[in-house]
């Protein structure tokens, strides 16, 4: 399959589209909307997507903490796209954007069912399980 990575600026196109399949992949199946407020907060946060085509087919959103380290959060596959390895390539190069840009450590809310695929990625949990929209959570994180 032959797609590209890119950082897409907020408010363009690509990003757009990524909310709505955040939206379908994380928000609609708990019964659950973005707030607008909730989104104008992203627009100093990096929007990497998957593009196949010109659809975005998988997106993650990264967010800068004060202690230097990087949250990436909001990780979605299109349905008619996971298990094809795209999750792994955008968490690939998402890394290697952050190394580029000085990032040492990046740190992850995984829902459990998530969990496995990030231990396979070299992410470690931190801590216990926490709640988050509903569902239990760990804490990872990973030294680039």
């Amino acid at each position: 399959m032959n797609t590209q990575i890119l950082k897409a600026p907020y408010n363009s196109k690509q990003q757009v589209q990524s909310i709505a399949l955040r939206k379908l992949v994380l928000r609609t199946p708990l019964g659950l909307e973005f707030e607008p407020e909730e989104l104008k907060t992203e627009f100093d946060q990096w929007h990497v997507l998957v593009l196949y085509k010109t659809v975005v087919i998988a997106c993650n959103v990264v967010k800068f903490l004060e202690n230097g380290d990087a949250k990436i959060r909001q990780v979605a596959t299109h349905p008619s796209y996971q298990g094809k390895g795209l999750g792994s390539l955008l968490n690939k190069k998402t890394e290697e954007i952050l190394i580029e840009n000085g990032i040492k450590k990046v740190v992850l809310h995984a829902r459990i069912n998530a969990v496995p695929f990030y231990e396979k990625l070299s992410y470690t949990i931190t801590g216990d399980s926490f709640e988050e929209v509903g569902i239990k959570h760990f804490k990872m994180f990973k030294k680039l």
